[in-house]
């Protein structure tokens, strides 16, 4: 009986051994799985608030320079310039866009805006070939050109 109770204690222990030696890993793995769900729920989490940060960037940008968020804004010194060639005044057309404006004329000098739909760019300054000041302006309507005035030399 002392054999059998000795085999069995023999078996029972190694049955401890066995199963803390299978459980410690399972445990990690279960820990590695939480950690991996947590920080996927960290990244969606950033994503979400970059997705907003973005949005609000827009809005502000919309407030302040009367740009929609479908319309990509210039750098103003990529421009300068363009509406001094009296072509490119040709070139605007009825129901195009600010953006698409500002591709062929470049920004605006002033605007005047009356709400972020309607209002007038105008483009002033000097000119060599009129050796004067000349003025044009553009107008829009729901976002879109409605009347060109180029500028007279």
């Amino acid at each position: 009986m002392k054999k059998t109770t000795q085999a069995s204690s023999f078996f029972t222990i190694m049955f401890f051994i066995l199963f803390i030696n299978f459980i410690q890993p399972m445990s990690r793995v279960f820990a590695l799985s939480n950690e991996v769900g947590h920080y996927t729920e960290m990244e969606a989490r950033i994503s979400r608030l970059e997705e907003r940060v973005q949005k609000l960037e827009q809005l502000l940008l919309d407030k302040t320079t009367g740009y929609s968020n479908k319309e990509k804004i210039v750098n103003p010194m990529q421009t300068i310039g363009k509406w001094q060639i009296l072509s490119n005044w040709s070139r605007v057309k009825n129901g195009m866009t600010f953006d698409q404006v500002i591709r062929i004329l470049g920004n605006p000098t002033k605007k005047d805006i009356t709400n972020e739909d309607f209002g007038t760019w105008f483009y002033e300054g000097y000119i060599d070939e009129a050796r004067s000041t000349v003025s044009g302006n553009v107008k829009f309507l729901d976002r879109k050109v409605y009347q060109v005035n180029p500028p007279v030399y």
